[in-house]
């Protein structure tokens, strides 16, 4: 069956900050939420850097840089309308902050895991090291958590779910594939609070793990600004998912 777009390739970032415009309106001063999670990663590098030199060994403080990168590209997929792209970033974030954790736990892990990328084929050590079930251990309530969330990503990410968001034309006796997979304003609202929440479950595992390894005194800043940033985000949350909830009663399409 023939297969026809939306938009063709010139016309993409045109549509993007369309969708960037609108979700930015829809969202208010909610959206201000990314840039105080940006700064609570930020906070906690500068804790991790002004730690003593031998506890500094102890974290993956480059870690932190990829976790702040997949969040930023998440929300930024999720503001232009690619609700599906958006959770290929989120669940990097989830896989990293997994990662960070992991490493904390055992550092003779660390060598293994910076060469894995320059092997030229799997490595089997590697795979039982940071299999899924070590990366978010159901006995820690906060990383199974992220290991739920882990899996979700991964769902609705599959090539399968691309076809979902196509949908048959009669006249044309195929389908069209839309470049912006956020089909109602719900959609962004939903994707922004889902993204959002799993960001500050991020934190709370980094937290978690740093603390085992840097003096209390180090993490006293970081953990001042984090409480007023998830007491901010507790109280946006309510408001967004009583925004998102009318959204959907209302039918409301792009």
């Amino acid at each position: 069956m023939p297969t026809t777009y939306r938009a063709d390739f010139a016309g993409i970032s045109e549509l993007e900050a369309l969708y960037f415009k609108m979700s930015t309106r829809l969202l208010g001063s909610s959206e201000k939420l990314i840039d105080d999670l940006l700064n609570v990663v930020d906070e906690l590098k500068r804790s991790s850097n002004e730690a003593p030199e031998a506890q500094q060994k102890q974290v993956p403080v480059s870690l932190l840089d990829v976790v702040r990168y997949q969040f930023a590209m998440a929300m930024l997929a999720c503001l232009r309308g690619h609700a599906s792209t958006s959770l290929v970033f989120a669940r990097g974030m989830a896989e990293a902050c997994g990662h960070a954790c992991c490493l904390v736990e055992d550092p003779t892990l660390v060598e293994m895991w910076s060469e894995h990328s320059r092997r030229d084929k799997p490595d089997k050590r590697y795979r039982e090291a940071f299999k899924t079930s070590r990366l978010f251990p159901e006995t820690d309530a906060d990383r199974n958590i992220l290991r739920a969330r882990y899996a979700m990503f991964s769902l609705r990410t599959h090539p399968s779910a691309v076809v979902l968001h196509a949908h048959q034309t009669p006249a044309e006796g195929g389908f069209v594939f839309d470049n912006n997979d956020a089909k109602r304003p719900s959609d962004i609202v939903e994707y922004f609070v889902l993204i959002l929440d799993t960001m500050v479950v991020c934190l709370r595992c980094l937290r978690s793990q740093w603390g085992t390894r840097l003096d209390a005194s180090c993490l006293q800043p970081w953990d001042d600004t984090f409480r007023i940033v998830c007491e901010r985000v507790g109280r946006h949350m309510v408001s967004l998912k009583e925004r998102c909830d009318q959204l959907k009663a209302a039918r409301l399409r792009f």
